[in-house]
């Protein structure tokens, strides 16, 4: 049993002001905000007649009156336009994240500072290698320190140099 072709539904009127939209139906963000934008603009243009008119306008008037007004100049308005929105979109979800982004940043800048800190201990021979180097050049200072203290007050010394400076 074969099934029968699906029937294709008729093009709507706008369906060439959405194909000049919307570029690729599956993935054109723009295009298809921009197409938002133009049916709103629609619904406003009804609401205006129903006002001035006092009903809604038939299908041929819409047809006339809005859809055939629109022109290339109008489809790009409509792309701009949707680029922007999304554009401010974006920044406010950036502005509403920087905070976290920034925390981030800066906790990825301490990370590798501290990586960059250790690298050079390890390179430098390890921490505790390091300790002990300190200890023993503070030792050896301090007995350099006190045999120069000692030979300066040894008296067999210190009249040496005394004399030899008079």
């Amino acid at each position: 049993m074969s099934e029968a072709p699906a029937e294709r539904l008729p093009p709507a009127i706008d369906d060439e002001i959405h194909g000049k939209l919307v570029r690729h139906p599956r993935d054109d963000v723009q295009g298809l905000l921009a197409y938002g934008i133009f049916k709103q603009s629609e619904r406003d243009w009804i609401t205006r007649f129903h006002g001035t008119h006092g009903r809604a306008p038939n299908a041929d008037e819409v047809a006339t009156h809005f859809y055939f007004s629109y022109d290339e100049g109008d489809i790009e308005r409509l792309r701009t336009e949707a680029e922007s929105k999304m554009t401010t979109f974006a920044l406010a979800i950036l502005d509403d994240e920087r905070p976290g982004i920034e925390s981030i940043a800066r906790k990825a800048a301490h990370d590798e500072q501290l990586a960059l800190i250790r690298q050079e201990i390890r390179r430098s021979g390890g921490f505790w290698r390091a300790i002990w180097a300190g200890v023993i050049s503070s030792f050896v200072f301090a007995v350099v320190t006190l045999a120069l203290v000692a030979a300066w007050y040894a008296p067999g010394l210190r009249d040496i140099l005394k004399g030899m400076t008079h």
